[in-house]
């Protein structure tokens, strides 16, 4: 009852504001058409083929004695994922998680202890923020890693690692780029419906200098906010740990099994980034 009265309520505001809604629309595609279209769909495929090259795999299989020790990792390949999502961010990462499971070079359980812990924004987008604010980006990693690896040991439980992955044919490279050619657009697709019904959701309800806003959707968040503040840092800190509930559906139109309260929960733990703009 209560959601179908908020439903209703929502349809009543969209039908009153056809202006704003069309502002929003619009400004939406030209953000997924000139900015997350072409930073997401080519490292998308690429990304797609790279993880499957002997090299990284090699790469993966060096660090894993360390990444095993401080992230408590089962894995091989979750070495190369969490290095994926700490430079191409979440829902790329997402995708390397589901297609890990799918292929079995991962398990089920650490995949889903990986996208609670490891979803972030990209290094080169979080760089950006952190300058912008005058936010050191060295201490934020540093406790964004130290809260990551602290969710890895109290949550994830320890498996007995098996050989998952069964032995395959010759890759085909060019089979390969064409799924994920199509595959990939259908992923970008459903972002492009979580962001339109997310800036509409907003700018119907909240003012863009609401603090909530960074918390709904986190780019046009984190661009409305132009202060640098003890506040502002707080804000910023605090809602890159959280990602924003637009990115939340994002993960979760990729990981549509994924246990959302479990990962709702590693959300929250992040919040206590925000701590770290008292001190920055």
């Amino acid at each position: 009852m209560p959601m179908s009265i908020l439903l209703f309520v929502i349809l009543f505001l969209l039908i009153l504001n056809p202006a704003i809604v069309s502002e929003q629309v619009f400004m939406a595609g030209t953000l997924w058409l000139t900015v997350l279209l072409p930073a997401m769909y080519p490292s998308f495929v690429c990304i797609d083929l790279l993880v499957q090259t002997p090299f990284i795999k090699k790469i993966s299989k060096l660090f894993f004695p360390l990444f095993h020790w401080i992230f408590n990792i089962n894995y091989e390949k979750s070495t190369l994922i969490i290095l994926i999502s700490l430079l191409c961010g979440a829902p790329a990462s997402t995708k390397v998680i589901q297609q890990s499971i799918i292929q079995d070079e991962i398990s089920e359980q650490e995949g889903e202890s990986l996208i609670c812990a490891f979803s972030c924004l990209s290094f080169p987008y979080t760089l950006l923020i952190c300058q912008k604010f005058y936010i050191s980006i060295f201490i934020f990693l540093l406790s964004y890693l130290i809260l990551a690896a602290l969710w890895m040991h109290l949550f994830h439980k320890k498996e007995v690692k098996e050989d998952l992955k069964k032995e395959h044919s010759r890759i085909n490279y060019a089979s390969m780029f064409l799924d994920s050619v199509k595959n990939n657009f259908n992923i970008l697709i459903h972002i492009l419906g979580i962001l339109i019904i997310f800036r509409v959701f907003i700018s119907l309800t909240i003012s863009t200098t609401s603090p909530l806003y960074p918390f709904l959707e986190i780019l046009g968040g984190l661009s409305a906010l132009n202060s640098s503040s003890c506040i502002s840092k707080m804000l910023v800190c605090g809602s890159l740990g959280f990602l924003g509930l637009s990115v939340h559906m994002q993960i979760y139109s990729i990981k549509n099994d994924l246990n959302y309260f479990k990962f709702l929960s590693c959300r929250c733990l992040f919040l206590l980034l925000s701590l770290l703009g008292l001190f920055l």
